[in-house]
């Protein structure tokens, strides 16, 4: 029997959580009904700091056993802790409450247990000191809170899951779902992960991150000239808009502004622009059926085929492919 410990935290993805249990539970069921065993392969445990943890949900989740009070498993999933969307200071204090967990973490690590996190839950990972310089994933949003909250490690929002052998990371939401899957086939093999996807109707591919992302300003820096720039693009980045023309309407030196601008946005004002205009590529193709060439034409792009290669290497896909996934739904019969 595998035993598999999985983190219940205040505030936490409900879904997340059932998630995990559901695709464990199925796996149960497929590698008996399916694959004629008479066992069960996965035992899961419910951890937490307190016996029950309402989620973000408003929904309460237990009951939970304390990480001291539990055999090592050979399985520790961490689904997301908390809001993707929140502050360093909550962050902070969230994690802070984990403090006490580290040393039994660390030492389940060192004795073989596999460590898998999902969307926030990858910064436990970090602040346990469990990453040791392997790469992490988290929700795409949190990338730039994550690279301040740790430094030291490297978060690449554009994966969807990374694995480093017995350390495993996935992106936000639905993407624990990959990694359960993707966890049962490390312990148990191919067939059986499959068997499970089919049941559950999940599709097995490992998509990236990058084609779900926003384009989120960061408009809270307090430079008031440099937000009154950025209101000023958000409504006129379709036309030709050229760095020395921003320079002068600001009264700074193009070098000057650059600076400024890089420093408080952290982008430079040319990468800006091209978001905005990539952004206004995406909703055009998630809300109507205009042909591709006409929707980067009124972005501000005259170059087709640049922009398109652009397009690929920012979303991971081509425009018709982005249009496929996020278009508009046709569910005729």
């Amino acid at each position: 029997m595998i035993k598999v410990a999985v983190v219940v935290s205040e505030r936490c993805q409900a879904s997340g959580v059932m998630a995990t249990l559901d695709l464990l539970i199925s796996a149960n069921y497929c590698h008996g009904h399916f694959m004629n065993k008479n066992y069960e392969v996965f035992e899961t445990t419910l951890i937490g700091l307190d016996e029950q943890q309402q989620a973000f949900n408003g929904y309460s989740i237990g009951p939970l056993v304390g990480i001291d009070t539990i055999e090592r498993p050979d399985v520790l999933i961490v689904p997301g802790i908390i809001e993707a969307v929140n502050t360093k200071r909550r962050i902070l204090e969230v994690l802070g409450k984990y403090e006490p967990w580290f040393e039994t973490m660390q030492e389940w690590q060192a004795q073989g247990t596999l460590i898998a996190a999902s969307c926030s839950g990858s910064l436990l990972l970090a602040a346990a000191g469990l990453a040791r310089g392997r790469d992490l994933t988290c929700h795409w949003i949190m990338k730039d809170m994550a690279a301040s909250l740790f430094p030291q490690e490297n978060f690449d929002t554009d994966k969807m899951l990374l694995d480093h052998g017995m350390l495993i990371s996935s992106g936000g939401a639905a993407a624990i779902n990959q990694m359960v899957l993707f966890i049962i086939e490390r312990m148990m093999g191919r067939e059986l992960a499959v068997l499970t996807a089919k049941m559950m109707l999940i599709d097995l591919e490992h998509k990236e991150q990058s084609s779900f992302a926003m384009f989120q300003p960061n408009k809270r820096h307090g430079d008031t000239a440099v937000i009154n720039l950025q209101r000023w693009l958000e409504e006129n980045y379709k036309g030709s808009v050229f760095v020395g023309d921003l320079a002068e309407q600001s009264h700074m030196s193009e070098r000057q502004l650059g600076r400024r601008f890089k420093k408080a946005t952290g982008e430079t004002p040319s990468s800006y622009i091209q978001r905005l205009r990539l952004e206004h590529v995406k909703r055009s193709l998630e809300s109507s059926k205009e042909a591709a060439n006409a929707i980067i034409w009124d972005a501000g792009y005259e170059d087709l085929s640049s922009f398109r290669r652009l397009f690929k290497r920012s979303t991971g896909m081509t425009m018709n492919e982005y249009r496929q996934r996020f278009g508009l739904m046709d569910v005729r019969g």
